[in-house]
C-alpha cells in the first residue's frame, strides 16, 4: 500500500496467521517505519520491500540455503539489484523466536517487529555490524529511526539484561 506522503510500500506476505494476532495493522506499521527510515537515511522517498512473515523452520532453511547456518533466527535481509526502480530487497521473520526475544525483553511483539524491520531496512542499504563501529553505527540509525516513529530507544535497556 503506497501513502500519500510518498511512494515507499511494504508488500507484506503472511504465511503465519499468528503474526496477525499478535501485532496490529503490521502493514501499517511497517510502512510507517519504512517511512521514517527512508527520510532518517535521507533515502529517495520511492522503493519496495517484500517482508515475509514466517515461522521458525522456513527461516531455518532460508539461513541455511543463503548464509549455510542450520538454525532458525529472528530476521534476514536480501538485497535487489540497485538499479533506478528496483525494489530494495525481501526481508523475513521467524515467529517463534521474535516471540521469545520479546518475551525475553518484556516487550510488545509490534515493537520488536519494527526494530527488526529497521534493522533489516539497513541491511538493504549495505548497513552492517561486522565491527564495533559498524554496530555502533547501525544501533544509533536504529534508534534515531524508532525514536522518530514514536517507539522507545530499542537499545536503552539492553545493558541492563
Amino acid at each position: 500500500m503506497k501513502t500519500e506522503q510518498n511512494l515507499a510500500e511494504v508488500d507484506l506476505i503472511t504465511e503465519v496467521p499468528n503474526w496477525l494476532t499478535q501485532v496490529q495493522k503490521p502493514q501499517i506499521l511497517l510502512e510507517h517505519c519504512f517511512a521514517h527510515s527512508l527520510r532518517v537515511l535521507d533515502a529517495a522517498p520511492t522503493g519496495l520491500v517484500s517482508v515475509l512473515l514466517t515461522n521458525d523452520a522456513r527461516m531455518q532453511t532460508l539461513n541455511r540455503h543463503y548464509r549455510q547456518i542450520d538454525s532458525p533466527t529472528n530476521v534476514l535481509s536480501f538485497a535487489a539489484a540497485q538499479f533506478p526502480g528496483a525494489p530494495l530487497g525481501d526481508i523475513a521473520f521467524g515467529f517463534e523466536t521474535c516471540c521469545a526475544q520479546a518475551m525475553k525483553r518484556n516487550i510488545l511483539l509490534s515493537d520488536h517487529l519494527s526494530h527488526l524491520f529497521v534493522h533489516g531496512i539497513l541491511h538493504l542499504f549495505e548497513y552492517d555490524h561486522d565491527n564495533p563501529k559498524s554496530a555502533t553505527q547501525m544501533e544509533q540509525l536504529e534508534t534515531k529511526i524508532l525514536l522518530e516513529c514514536g517507539q522507545a530507544d530499542p537499545w536503552r535497556n539492553e545493558a541492563l539484561q
